[in-house]
């Protein structure tokens, strides 16, 4: 893992990821008054509990799959994905800011029956992730956006782990649906961002992706321009949140 980072040092981008679910969580201590989003399609969708699995497995699919793409792509679409990748969840989290969503149809969790270890599972997911900030489904997004860049990607068997990994892709998609955790909306508004960002990134020749760029950034530049941006996002976040109704706690 170390010789993977020192062989591809612009790989250090990747330790923004693990951020943006305390991001998330801060807008979950929003007081404003939630929007429930609901669609017809999904009262057509049955609740199914062996999604769940294909729910919590997002975590190794995302992880697992940035570290392939830092390991078989070509630095200009690994940091095209990256990029990708960062500007739709940065849109999601701003979008679920300030617009406070949620779902009402979730079903009790006490009233849940199936395979025992399926809804246990299930359970689990409902007892950590709340149904709310849901639109748009940062599961989905996440999921498409990675997708993508593995579609640019040259690596072994490119063909039967495009496939491979779109299927697990939708699938991640799909859960959201039939464990009755994000709307249909929320996928649509995920595949909408999609549609509007890979164009924007992938088609032009953006020389930022093409040159050393960070790589050639200290170490010190790093951590710097790293709080920097954390800060800074943090704080675009919590003044949203003010504006819009304030913090639960306060």
């Amino acid at each position: 893992m170390v010789r993977l980072f020192k062989e591809r040092p612009y790989g250090w981008i990747l330790l923004f990821y693990p951020f943006h679910p305390l991001w998330y969580f801060l807008i979950q201590q929003s007081a404003a008054t939630p929007r429930n989003v609901h669609s017809i399609l999904d009262d057509m969708i049955l609740f199914n509990e062996w999604f769940a699995l294909a729910y919590v497995f997002w975590y190794v699919f995302m992880i697992g799959g940035l570290l392939l793409l830092l390991l078989w792509a070509e630095r200009r679409i690994f940091l095209r994905t990256i990029a990708l990748l960062y500007a739709g969840i940065a849109i999601c989290l701003i979008t679920q800011a300030a617009c406070h969503t949620a779902i009402d149809y979730r079903p009790a969790a006490e009233s849940l029956t199936g395979n025992p270890f399926a809804i246990w599972v299930v359970k689990l997911i409902y007892g950590f992730d709340k149904p709310y900030n849901v639109f748009p489904s940062i599961h989905c997004y996440g999921s498409l956006a990675l997708m993508m860049g593995f579609w640019h990607t040259r690596m072994p068997c490119k063909w039967l782990l495009r496939i491979v990994i779109s299927v697990m892709a939708f699938t991640i998609c799909f859960s959201t649906l039939y464990i009755k955790q994000h709307s249909s909306l929320d996928f649509i508004a995920a595949m909408g961002i999609t549609a509007v960002l890979y164009p924007l990134l992938f088609i032009p020749k953006w020389q930022m992706f093409e040159k050393d760029g960070l790589s050639a950034v200290s170490m010190r530049g790093k951590v710097f321009i790293s709080a920097v941006f954390l800060a800074g996002f943090t704080l675009v976040i919590s003044t949203i949140i003010l504006l819009t109704g304030g913090f639960a706690a306060f």
